[in-house]
């Protein structure tokens, strides 16, 4: 039997229902289901609960060791466990989901550790990265720049990081001649080996139900109640945390809400699904007083008895919620990539975005959905506390409201514009050829890499002449890819 491809994964454990979670359950299946590899992994938000070892068949240890508080162990990003892990000597292949930021004091690290080991023990590194804002220099010089591997999540993120170095080539910059050659090689090296992955849908998961109108209400009533169901429903599929500016989201609803009944009509309502009260400090509840924004009324959360932030609702109901509502909205201030919107085209529901990040790319010039003004103007961006200095764009609420009424009042319109995001996502399957199939490529040649670069150490390059045959390549040593290694 072919010994496994060994594999160390830190990212949010795909028992969970976070974000992250949802990307690795998905990358990480896509690999086991090869049967080539045998995954640890450091998980993020596992709290070392049983978990169906079928379903997951991966090693998964709590990112947290909660017996050794105020120490490296007490990590909510598991970062000395996995410095531990991979200082063991016994893994081929690291795969990071993560946060630059999160990442930039564990880059350098992972670059020590690996040049310690043995070269016949030495691993390759995919990092897997998230952009939602203009990043920050040293976040890229430590994370992104350092993996052998480094993948955006999207054309946007990619760009980002790109612009960074580009001022190397900007004549009117005031970079010294020689930061300028710093930022022109890294920025060649950066360009020489980054990717992007779009992030994927599962058509099992996420899908249009078939059902008669009839049970398409009850499903409705079922989540709503009796006095909302038959009104037009707008849901907000995002975390309760500052990032997502729910608030926003908030006004927008009130000033729709005012506007129908000015119009004599009561025919609104929201679901927010989230936690109304984030570990963040921030609370719908007391947002949503200081409008009048009536809870139960105009407006809902899910039961926080059966909802958490790390578990949430099974991904059936969740697939249900798609189905029973009329339409997805978002005020984010920044989306690395948005799975809430891919997930609403799925399920064949009109999604209205703001116009900011990863959004147009997903939802292109209108055509899969609706863009609503973002950091249009020099006063819609603003900086949060504990956003690390980051500028954010804005949603313009009124461009929102309007957006959300046109949805409303044109359903043929609608139809058209839901169609074509349908037919859009439907390619994007996480085990089809435009993400699974790539990622399966990539493990294989990060595999087939370091295989070469193990059999290169193992030879004595010095008894060997520019004439002679490379034992690897099979051709003379001056022709192939090693003739540097002659001295």
């Amino acid at each position: 039997m072919e010994e496994k491809i060994k594999v160390l994964a830190l990212c949010d454990s795909p028992t969970v229902s976070t974000g992250f979670a949802t990307v690795s359950k998905n990358v990480l299946k896509v690999l086991a289901d090869t049967g080539k590899y045998s995954i640890d992994i450091v998980g993020i938000n596992f709290d070392g609960s049983y978990y169906d070892r079928e379903k997951f068949p991966y090693q998964i240890y709590p990112a947290v060791n909660a017996l050794i508080p105020n120490s490296a162990y007490y990590d909510l990003f598991g970062r000395q466990l996995f410095l531990d892990k991979l200082g063991s000597g016994k893994y081929d292949l690291v795969w990071i989901l993560q946060d630059t930021f999160i990442i930039e004091p564990l880059g350098p690290r992972i670059v020590e550790t690996n040049e310690k080991l043995p070269p016949e023990r030495k691993f390759k590194w995919i990092y897997y990265f998230p952009i939602d804002a203009r990043p920050k220099k040293e976040w890229i010089d430590n994370s992104v720049l350092l993996a052998d591997y480094p993948v955006a999540y999207t054309k946007y993120g990619y760009n980002e990081v790109l612009n960074i170095y580009s001022a190397g080539f900007d004549e009117k910059s005031n970079l010294t001649e020689e930061q300028k050659r710093e930022y022109q090689k890294k920025y060649e090296l950066l360009k020489s080996k980054l990717d992007i992955i779009y992030h994927g849908i599962n058509p099992k998961e996420f899908y249009p139900i078939k059902m008669t109108e009839e049970e398409r209400m009850q499903l409705r009533k079922k989540f709503f109640g009796e006095e909302h169901y038959k009104k037009f429903i707008f849901m907000n599929m995002n975390r309760n945390q500052p990032r997502k500016d729910l608030f926003r989201s908030m006004l927008a609803a009130k000033l729709l809400l005012d506007k129908r009944r000015a119009k004599g009509k009561n025919d609104v309502y929201f679901y927010f699904h989230c936690l109304y009260q984030d570990i963040t400090g921030l609370d719908l509840i007391e947002m949503a007083e200081q409008i009048n924004f009536i809870q139960g009324k105009e407006w809902a959360f899910p039961n926080p008895l059966r909802f958490t932030t790390a578990y949430g609702f099974p991904t059936e109901i969740v697939n249900q919620l798609y189905n029973a509502v009329d339409c997805i909205i978002s005020t984010s201030l920044g989306e690395g990539f948005g799975l809430s919107v891919l997930e609403g085209m799925a399920t064949k529901k009109p999604v209205i975005m703001p116009n900011n990040t990863s959004m147009p790319e997903i939802i292109g010039n209108n055509e899969r959905g609706l863009l609503v003004k973002s950091g249009a103007t020099i006063q819609d961006w603003f900086v949060q506390a504990n956003d690390n200095n980051r500028a954010r764009p804005l949603t313009d609420v009124n461009d929102l409201v309007d957006k959300m009424e046109w949805v409303m009042e044109h359903p043929e319109e609608v139809k058209t514009m839901v169609e074509n995001a349908y037919q859009w996502v439907s390619k994007l399957n996480w085990d089809g050829e435009l993400i699974g199939e790539k990622w399966k490529s990539l493990f294989e040649k990060a595999y087939k890499e370091l295989l070469e670069e193990r059999e290169v150490a193992k030879i004595d390059w010095r008894k060997l002449g520019r004439n002679d045959i490379c034992p690897i390549c099979k051709i003379k040593v001056k022709k192939c890819k090693h003739s540097n290694l002659i001295k």
